[in-house]
């Protein structure tokens, strides 16, 4: 009641509860939601890229792009200091305090195609919750995807205006299959892996037809 003043309301204290050291007699509890917690996150992103064109062998796009986080705190409880999670995995909330993305995009006529990778730096497991054993060391893993494009209808009907945008593409995402190492995480799955930033699926294939008008 000291940090949310007005919630519960008292009598004055009696001359009995003065000489036991009691505050007054509770009158009424105001039991609600109070707006109390906070969230201070703050990173830098760095993103570049080029284009390079050639006669013969089409053209290149290559991008890289970079997160950094420098704070990401919270404080959910009156009265307690804020708590620090950069690079410390917390299901309240956290953030590895490097991840990335590099990529190529190429096109050479009806062809296309990209291909990316995308990393995750290092950071400390669930330890927090279960002191009794060492520290675990998660992230620092790369997981790449690729997804040919033809425009089959720049070959086959270019003169079609229904058919000339067509195209297919085949793709794959986690190509590689990295599967996720194992991790305390608990939460409300009870799943032994830490699905903010693996996915259990591994490899999957996929195949797109589409029309454009």
């Amino acid at each position: 009641e000291s940090l949310f003043p007005g919630t519960v309301v008292r009598a004055e204290p009696s001359a009995s509860d003065i000489a036991k050291g009691y505050a007054g007699q509770i009158i009424s509890v105001m039991n609600t939601y109070q707006n109390f917690g906070t969230f201070d996150v703050a990173g830098a992103d760095l993103d570049l890229s080029w284009h390079v064109k050639t006669d013969r062998y089409g053209d290149f796009k290559p991008s890289f792009a970079a997160t950094y986080m420098y704070e990401y705190k919270y404080q959910f409880a009156p009265g307690t200091a804020p708590v620090e999670t950069i690079g410390q995995a917390n299901t309240t909330g956290y953030a590895p305090r490097w991840k990335g993305n590099a990529s190529v995009a190429w096109q050479n006529g009806p062809v296309q195609a990209t291909v990316m990778g995308r990393w995750v730096g290092a950071y400390r497991d669930y330890d927090d919750y279960n002191p009794a054993t060492p520290v675990r060391k998660l992230g620092n893993f790369w997981m790449f995807d690729a997804s040919p494009r033809y425009n089959i209808g720049e070959t086959l009907a270019a003169d079609s205006s229904w058919l000339a945008k067509t195209y297919v593409t085949i793709g794959g995402v986690n190509i590689l299959n990295r599967l996720p190492p194992y991790s305390y995480y608990y939460g409300t799955l009870g799943v032994g892996y830490d699905p903010t930033q693996y996915d259990i699926r591994g490899r999957y294939l996929y195949a797109n037809f589409g029309l454009k008008f």
